[in-house]
């Protein structure tokens, strides 16, 4: 879904400049959510999650895709433990 998403915001010769987005709706698209495939962060861990005052409150992700099937959010690996997270 999230190559779909891109494709539909990339120039195309038959559109003379402009995006399918824009030819569709007659506005230009807004870019600013997209982030670069596979790039690292860090996700929140919830407070009814983590289990004490020292326990970590972020873990290592790596960023999977854009808008997942249940809600809009990004879809994120969990890189110590393998779980996808849904941020």
């Amino acid at each position: 879904m999230y190559a779909v998403h891109i494709w539909r915001l990339t120039h195309t010769i038959g559109l003379s400049g402009r995006v399918p987005y824009e030819a569709w709706t007659g506005r230009k698209p807004d870019v600013s959510h997209l982030r670069i495939f596979g790039s690292l962060g860090w996700a929140h861990v919830p407070e009814e999650v983590h289990r004490g005052k020292l326990e970590s409150r972020a873990v290592k992700v790596c960023m999977l895709g854009w808008w997942t099937d249940e809600t809009k959010g990004y879809r994120l690996e969990d890189l110590e433990n393998g779980k996808l997270i849904t941020a």
